[in-house]
């Protein structure tokens, strides 16, 4: 069958088999702003609901939860260097204008930056946080969202310790009432 491996060798084994969507995720407050690559999923749809999973000290989770507000931006695959930027720790207050990360800064609807020219981006408040090992997984409730429905650039994913695009569809669109 295969070879079984401890809970230790877990992380490079078998999490990084995991496809993920590469998000960028991003927070501000009293003059600091950050930003992560992460990866989110749908937790709810009515009321929209993303969940996101950063490290514990990170600056971005402190200032998500000082300001109780995240962005969510997903980056096309011709945003690769986007996402390895936003990975790497910043020195300063402003980790998008020390790593040159395009923003779109945040407004009155849309109250916190997000990654300029991405996919789509959720604007989000924080519902609920849960502190799981050395992360929080936490769940923001969607209240603005950006992006251009017609944008057809292809997804970045975190796949076997690499970026990879999305390939193209295997199925028909409609999967007999799938909610999304």
């Amino acid at each position: 069958m295969g070879v079984a491996v401890s809970t230790e060798g877990l992380a490079a084994h078998g999490l990084r088999r995991l496809a993920m969507p590469v998000a960028i995720v991003a927070a501000e407050h009293d003059g600091r702003r950050s930003c992560s690559t992460a990866t989110a999923m749908y937790a709810a749809l009515d009321p929209v609901a993303l969940v996101i999973s950063l490290a514990q000290r990170s600056a971005t989770a402190s200032l998500a939860r000082a300001s109780g507000w995240f962005s969510v931006s997903l980056p096309a695959a011709d945003q690769v260097e986007t996402a390895i930027a936003t990975g790497r720790p910043a020195k300063g207050d402003d980790k998008f204008a020390e790593f040159g990360i395009p923003v779109a800064e945040g407004d009155e609807r849309f109250v916190v930056a997000s990654l300029a020219d991405a996919r789509v981006a959720w604007c989000c408040r924080i519902s609920h946080e849960v502190a799981v090992g050395d992360h929080a997984v936490i769940i923001g409730e969607v209240v603005a969202i950006r992006g251009e429905p017609a944008d057809e650039r292809s997804a970045l994913l975190r796949h076997d310790r690499r970026y990879v695009g999305l390939g193209e569809p295997l199925s028909t669109q409609d999967q007999g009432g799938y909610p999304l």
